[in-house]
């Protein structure tokens, strides 16, 4: 096997052809489908209520689940912050940045999961409100049907939770803005541009001042040539 065999399977490997790490692009991946999977869940039908009592008018309530989790329909947005935090960043910043999103996932998921699983104290208290009085809980389980939308809701926080512990784990070797510049500043070797008189104006420079004198071509290629033989017979005559 040859060596650039064994360097295929090394580190490297790890990496898109462009050497953007692979961790990298799935954090961003993961943050945009949670956002994603979050405003898309949050925004639709979580349970519909069809309140019929004698003596009273049916009442039909639909909530979102904004209406149902409000406190967790706010955190969509966070993962698209996370996503610019995440670039524009260093170390500091993105660690950061990963323990918001464990700890904004987290919310999610239990909020949404707890809704799977029976929790209805936000549509009793949404149903009393419509109603104009308070409602008996126990009818309104009994009259409330749900939709599957908090699994998106739910996905959309452990894609956070995810996102955030690769964050924690590789976030070290990330690119950073202004690194491919100061890479390719390092590898290209070449002297540092010279300050133009513009340059030093801009800094409130004068460059006239204790500027070096400037002598033509022409007395410059004099001044470097040999002394040719009418040079020494005219040296000569003036020394006689």
């Amino acid at each position: 096997m040859t060596n650039e065999a064994l360097r295929s399977d090394g580190p490297a490997a790890s990496s898109t052809a462009s050497g953007t790490p692979r961790s990298y692009l799935l954090t961003l991946a993961l943050l945009a489908i949670g956002a994603g999977a979050l405003f898309l869940g949050y925004g639709r039908t979580w349970s519909t209520t069809r309140l019929t009592e004698s003596g009273l008018p049916a009442l039909l309530v639909e909530l979102s689940g904004r209406d149902v989790q409000p406190a967790g329909a706010a955190t969509a947005i966070v993962g698209l912050a996370a996503i610019a935090g995440l670039v524009a960043t260093r170390r500091v910043g993105r660690i950061l940045s990963a323990l918001v999103l464990i700890i904004v996932g987290v919310l999610d998921t239990i909020l949404a999961v707890r809704f799977g699983l029976g929790e209805r104290a936000s549509v009793v208290a949404a149903v009393s409100e419509r109603a104009g009085r308070d409602v008996d809980p126990e009818l309104v389980r009994a009259a409330t049907t749900t939709s599957i939308w908090w699994l998106a809701a739910a996905f959309g926080g452990a894609c956070f939770v995810v996102a955030g512990v690769i964050t924690l784990l590789k976030s070290s070797t990330w690119p950073h803005l202004g690194s491919r510049y100061e890479r390719n500043e390092q590898s290209s070797g070449r002297a540092p541009r010279a300050v133009s008189a513009w340059d030093q104006l801009d800094e409130g420079v004068d460059p006239t001042l204790d500027a070096p004198t400037l002598t033509s071509p022409t007395a410059a290629a004099r001044s470097e040539a040999p002394a040719g033989p009418d040079d020494m017979t005219n040296g000569a005559t003036g020394t006689l």
